[in-house]
């Protein structure tokens, strides 16, 4: 065997021992080692040896909050052996919400599950608050041995979050025949890691937009069409992956009306000119509070504008271009429903740049620049 060859067969030889080496060489972050328990205040109560519960891991509301991850299991999550039963604490978030997932699992014959009002969260700076519990994330399995309970319960505000690094859980738990039992569960916030500010600001993730828009002015050679003002329409629909930067399309109608017909379209008879567009867009929004946004977005995308003969039948002129469209809004909250989604309405300025060219019997590039008003629904 050449000197070449030796070397590749010991190479995937130490591949080998790697891929195969025993489970217990490397953390596993779905099952927090015995240094991560906290013993809970089981007052009555035997404890169990603290095993997580099985089904724990899938049922975390939205994602785990990054900075109170452990670093020793690489997860958010607490474990209390407490009143004979497990106890596990998530920590996790929604755009919306920040959640305290618990999950209970049964080590007795004896029934048992949170008391729905007797979840309170204790931070480090003395602020207490009573939890939410959060009906369309709950569920529940069998309440004999070896099953599981799982409840989430949302914290009333967001914003307490950004300052705070420690959190004390108080459950109470209600076990048949034997009353109500008290188990208490310590988080603490990792300090070599900054807090990402999606931890502790409540945002929108997504939603669509309505607008009625009002061109009012315009520069350059298309000054020679939109002379007068005229009523438009957009509609959008967009995501905020991020606390500021979200991505959307929008599509939509400006109407040039007749004025700038004799200019584009000397010798033909057409009702109105009609401008459209269908844009991707990319925004940036900063929240001065939760019922004042500033926003701006720049769309990228197509513009064509037409002039049809009255029947409709006939196009007279037409041109099509790569345009760019910027907006300025103020997003004002109207109203919040039960399930958090918002109704808000925008007033916007809108430039858009229009390099269309030649149209009919003139051009018509230039910048467009219009108001609007907008519903928003998030």
């Amino acid at each position: 065997m050449s000197r070449w060859a030796a070397r590749l067969w010991l190479f995937a030889a130490f591949l080998c021992a790697l891929a195969f080496a025993p489970a217990g060489a490397s953390a596993d972050p779905g099952s927090p080692p015995s240094a991560a328990i906290v013993p809970g205040t089981a007052a009555g109560w035997a404890a169990v040896s603290a095993a997580p519960p099985s089904r724990a891991a899938h049922e975390v509301v939205g994602r785990e909050l990054p900075e109170w991850v452990d670093r020793r299991t690489g997860s958010a999550s607490r474990l209390s052996s407490s009143c004979g039963r497990i106890i596990e604490a998530h920590l996790s978030g929604t755009p919306r919400h920040n959640y305290l997932d618990l999950t209970l699992q049964n080590d007795s014959e004896t029934k048992s599950d949170f008391q729905l009002s007797g979840v309170t969260a204790h931070f480090g700076s003395g602020l207490t608050r009573q939890l939410n519990p959060s009906a369309e994330h709950n569920r529940a399995a069998s309440g004999s041995r070896g099953h599981w309970t799982h409840r989430a319960f949302s914290f009333p505000s967001k914003a307490e979050f950004e300052h705070e690094d420690r959190l004390r859980i108080e459950v109470s738990i209600e076990v048949r025949d034997h009353g109500v039992c008290s188990a208490s569960i310590e988080l603490v916030r990792r300090s070599d890691i900054e807090v990402p500010e999606r931890s502790y600001t409540a945002y929108s993730p997504g939603g669509m937009s309505m607008g009625l828009t009002m061109h009012f002015a315009a520069s350059g050679d298309l000054r020679t069409i939109a002379s007068n003002v005229n009523p438009g329409f957009d509609l959008g629909w967009f995501a905020f992956p991020w606390v500021h930067h979200g991505i959307g399309f929008e599509f939509g109608v400006d109407a040039y009306g007749s004025r700038g017909l004799p200019a584009a379209v000397p010798a033909g008879n057409s009702n109105a000119i009609i401008g459209g567009f269908a844009m991707v867009t990319y925004s940036y929004r900063i929240q001065l509070s939760q019922r004042f946004t500033p926003q701006w977005d720049l769309g990228l995308g197509y513009y064509g504008l037409s002039a049809d003969s009255e029947e409709g039948n006939d196009r007279l002129a037409s041109a099509n271009c790569f345009s760019m469209r910027e907006k300025l809004k103020l997003n004002i909250l109207l109203s919040t429903s039960n399930d958090g989604s918002r109704v808000e309405v925008a007033p916007a300025l809108i430039h858009s740049y229009i390099p269309a060219g030649d149209f009919g019997a003139t051009s018509v590039s230039g910048n467009l620049f219009s108001g609007a008003l907008y519903l928003v629904i998030d």
